[in-house]
């Protein structure tokens, strides 16, 4: 059975979407990096299925890699949970003396700058409790 253009594309992946962005998005640039170190993509499919292609399936497989990284990231920070709004913000939440607390972090996410502002928090609140 002959594969087609997409299977071939699935199979060799790493190589096209390396290829895709050393040539900074060209399709012409890409294919003709493809076709010195992938020579069987010729037989696979023509330049032009590859020209209509190239840009969808980069697109699919850079959305796939973000999905898997956000999934891998850190869901709770020092007992506290993180999460991302749907307005793109990061907070931190976590119940404490009977009462939701929230602690905003910003659109990029970062473990060191979580933990500063946690410790803060924590600090203010054992000095209000030692003040009474």
């Amino acid at each position: 059975m002959e594969r087609g253009p997409v299977q071939f594309m699935i199979e060799n992946t790493s190589e096209i979407v390396t290829a895709h962005r050393e040539a900074n998005g060209s399709p012409s640039k890409a294919w003709e990096r493809l076709k010195a170190c992938l020579p069987e993509i010729e037989a696979a499919m023509r330049y032009n299925t590859f020209k209509q292609y190239i840009p969808l399936f980069a697109a699919m497989v850079e959305k796939a890699s973000v999905t898997q990284v956000t999934q891998k990231k850190t869901k709770n920070v020092l007992g506290w949970t993180v999460a991302k709004g749907k307005d793109g913000y990061f907070r931190l939440h976590k119940k404490i003396g009977g009462k939701g607390k929230t602690l905003y972090l910003g659109k990029t996410f970062s473990i060191e700058a979580a933990q500063e502002k946690i410790r803060a928090l924590e600090e203010r609140i054992r000095e209000a409790a030692g003040a009474e």
